[in-house]
């Protein structure tokens, strides 16, 4: 066994510290149009996801099995875009249209119902 292949087995790598300019001090980007309207479907999708749990609650109370049938395949349809958008979601921003697009939609379904 040669002395440079027995090195490698034994010894890590040596680390090598990566200089980086301290001269750009540019702020950041914005957010783009698409971010934007990423987050905005994803707080509505979460509205309608409250809206439609809410409602399928007093439609279960109240027996109405109508309207437990039409709410539960809303449901359905609505978790997989809701999905979709979750895996999608990256940002403090996506985060933040999630939570109040939960609440506003739970709230303005107890409302309408």
């Amino acid at each position: 066994m040669s002395r440079r292949t027995r090195i490698a087995a034994v010894e890590p790598w040596p680390y090598r510290r990566v200089r980086r300019s301290h001269g750009d001090t540019a702020p950041p980007p914005r957010a783009p149009v698409r971010a934007t309207r990423q987050s905005l479907a994803l707080a509505a999708l979460v509205f309608v996801q409250y809206a439609l749990v809410a409602s399928d609650i007093r439609f279960v109370a109240s027996a109405n099995y109508l309207g437990i049938a039409v709410v539960n395949v809303c449901l359905a349809l609505n978790t997989w875009y809701l999905t979709r958008g979750i895996i999608d979601a990256r940002t403090r921003r996506d985060r933040w249209c999630f939570v109040v697009g939960g609440t506003a939609g739970a709230l303005v379904a107890v409302l309408l119902t």
